[in-house]
């Protein structure tokens, strides 16, 4: 009641002031956020120091389990965001190859590189890559890198071209400087 703006109310202000032994009669009538959290950690302490009947793990070993507990939260978090990441990395490459289309090769393109952008984009939002391990989602991703090389193997073939003619290009006028 004191930490949710409970101490507004007369009667409870005067219970709290009464029970604490506050000189003066002054409560404040909010807490900041650190203040709870402290007076949290502080309560945690008073109230599961001794195993009883209920709870027979002392406060040592709660706060050992939490810790477990929070590891293992921890793994799958960083889990999740793979998984999210590598689905992030799938959908960037549909969109890449649909924009490749109007560029300079697009024209190299295979006529069912749509289809096959169509079928990649539905098993993105399929159940099958709702449930999908990390393990599963980077042979997906890695399955798909090499399946759109091996489509569009001549787009692939002049990107590369152009990106060694411009390698050479800027070697050349660093000989020259």
């Amino acid at each position: 009641e004191a930490l949710g703006g409970g101490c507004r109310i007369p009667w409870v202000k005067d219970a709290i002031i009464e029970a604490s032994g506050v000189e003066g009669g002054k409560l404040s009538h909010s807490l900041d956020d650190t203040s709870v959290a402290l007076g949290a950690a502080l309560i945690r302490e008073y109230i599961v120091t001794e195993p009883s009947e209920e709870s027979p793990t002392t406060s040592t070993e709660r706060g050992e389990k939490l810790l477990k507990d929070e590891k293992i939260m921890a793994v799958r978090d960083e889990e999740i965001g793979a998984i999210a990441d590598l689905r992030n990395k799938i959908e960037a490459h549909i969109l890449e190859m649909r924009s490749a289309k109007h560029s300079k090769h697009g024209k190299l393109l295979p006529e069912t590189i749509d289809s096959y952008l169509d079928q990649l984009d539905d098993w993105l939002f399929s159940e099958e890559s709702d449930n999908a391990t990390k393990q599963q989602m980077i042979e997906k991703y890695e399955n798909t890198i090499q399946d759109s090389k091996e489509r569009c193997k001549e787009y692939y073939e002049a990107l590369e071209s152009e990106e060694r003619a411009k390698e050479r290009e800027m070697e050349e006028e660093a000989k020259k400087a």
